[in-house]
């Protein structure tokens, strides 16, 4: 009798910035593939919550702690107790815990995400403690094959968030109205770019902000909104106050809400040249946005330009930009294709039997 898969999914409390409804929207796919799951995190609202709207079990249980040598057959023990079969980490920290507890579960089989190049590589997750490595695009999948992984390494786009783009775009009327109202009142029917990225040196969204005044200059009603964290905010709110642009550039924090940030978007813009994981891209597309995206990276994977969205390869971002805020039927026609892209590639029937025959090692 084959022993039915049970699949334990570790998340970091203090994990990528927003893991938890990628896992338990992935979690409740798998239900549809016949796998149960169980979401293992310390204390962590916002995990609860949707893993109990998804319907999927889930564990508390501190996953840095078993960092410590002598709690590592503890951790065995809960996964036993638990009757898992499959492991996936889907952070850093859960990973290296994962690696490191190896020896006291040898027949579990065991599976990493990994969403970017920044975090150190445990040596051993190339190495027989880890059967399989998800990336979410090929390119990022190539750099890790270059580090030794091998054909240990499968890519799964990324389509969590269809779900709740497309909650999203039914109220898409109502979220573009609360924008307005809150942060541009001043403007008759503004024109929302929304970028979303790390607020870091790499990101390129101080070229973007330097594009305003001349966006500007031919659609006055343009409103930028950026979402993300990092150490170059500072320098990006002081080019904002220098270019006077208080009112026509916002920077969100990020949260769980930017689903709905681009649902009440005209056009999502990245200029990130080393995005190797196009994950936001990706939500972008499924949210029905129209995208502008530089020839670099993974974007000419995710992006067929003049298609489903616009590559720049001439580095004209400004003409390529307005050129979409000034042809609502083009951008809202490529949007279109976008989506239906979207729901092809990243549908999470396609991604849960993906997932299964990574777990299966089929």
């Amino acid at each position: 009798m084959v022993e039915p898969l049970r699949v334990l999914h570790l998340a970091s409390h203090d994990g990528n910035w927003e893991p938890f409804a990628r896992i338990a929207g992935l979690a409740a796919a798998l239900r549809a593939q016949g796998l149960t799951s169980i979401i293992a995190t310390h204390d962590h609202s916002r995990l609860w919550e949707f893993a109990e709207a998804a319907g999927v079990d889930t564990a508390e249980y501190l996953v840095e702690r078993s960092i410590n040598p002598l709690r590592w057959r503890e951790f065995g023990n809960f996964v036993k107790a638990e009757n898992v079969t499959v492991i996936h980490a889907h952070d850093a920290p859960s990973a290296t815990v994962l690696t490191r507890s190896r020896m006291f579960m040898p027949t579990v089989r065991v599976v990493t995400s990994r969403y970017d190049l920044d975090t150190p590589s445990e040596a051993n997750e190339y190495a027989n403690s880890v059967q399989a490595i998800v990336c979410p695009s090929e390119a990022l999948a190539e750099k890790f094959r270059e580090r030794g992984a091998g054909d240990r390494v499968s890519v799964v786009y990324d389509g969590t968030n269809q779900p709740a783009a497309d909650r999203a775009g039914e109220e898409r009327d109502t979220i573009r109205a609360a924008f307005r109202d809150s942060v541009c009142p001043d403007k008759e029917k503004p024109l929302f770019i929304v970028a979303i990225s790390p607020l870091e040196e790499a990101s390129g969204l101080d070229k973007l902000i330097e594009l305003m005044p001349d966006v500007m200059a031919v659609r006055p009603q343009t409103h930028l909104f950026i979402m993300g964290e990092g150490g170059k905010r500072p320098d990006l709110e002081r080019q904002i106050r220098i270019t006077a642009l208080e009112r026509d550039v916002t920077i969100h924090e990020p949260d769980k809400a930017f689903i709905r940030l681009l649902a009440g978007a005209d056009l999502f813009v990245s200029r990130e040249n080393n995005d190797v994981s196009g994950m936001m891209v990706q939500a972008a597309m499924a949210s029905g946005r129209a995208v502008v995206v530089p020839a670099a990276g993974c974007y000419e994977e995710l992006v067929e330009n003049d298609k489903t969205g616009v590559v720049v390869r001439d580095d004209n971002w400004k003409d390529a930009i307005l050129d979409l805020l000034q042809n609502r039927t083009r951008r809202e026609h490529l949007g279109r294709l976008a989506k239906a892209r979207a729901h092809k590639l990243f549908n999470m029937e396609t991604i849960a039997a993906r997932m299964t025959a990574i777990y299966t090692g089929s």
